[in-house]
């Protein structure tokens, strides 16, 4: 079964690379391009791991991942983060109060780096659902 990914971010460059790369992976990515927008995708699509940025119109990756989290599907599903800059301790206490399973520097990882860390959170909860 092919893996369902909501990647939200509004930097069409980046999201065409990074959409080249995960569906070369074998994924099957839905492209979001706002937070509003990633919030009702996620929520109709119940995709088994969200890519949010943190920087995005109408609502940031933060506030996307806290709604995500509230919702009863929302709760253990993986979210890895995106961010443009080296995130301060401010930024990461926020970040990890909504519980994210990674976080991705844009421009400081390869995407090969990004696909890895995706298909390693799949094989430990595959692992752990056994």
């Amino acid at each position: 079964m092919q893996r369902k990914i909501l990647l939200a971010d509004d930097d069409d460059f980046f999201v065409a690379i990074c959409r080249k790369f995960l569906v070369r992976a074998g994924f099957e990515v839905i492209e979001v391009h706002s937070g509003e927008d990633a919030v009702i995708c996620a929520d109709r699509d119940k995709p088994d791991l969200l890519i949010l940025d943190i920087a995005m119109p109408k609502k940031d990756g933060l506030t996307v991942a806290k709604e995500i989290r509230s919702l009863p599907w929302g709760k253990d599903v993986p979210i890895i983060i995106l961010t443009a800059k080296t995130l301060g301790d401010t930024d990461l206490a926020e970040m990890s109060a909504w519980a994210p399973t990674y976080y991705f520097i844009k421009g400081n990882e390869r995407f090969e780096d990004l696909v890895a860390k995706i298909e390693e959170i799949f094989q430990e909860r595959t692992a752990a659902a056994h």
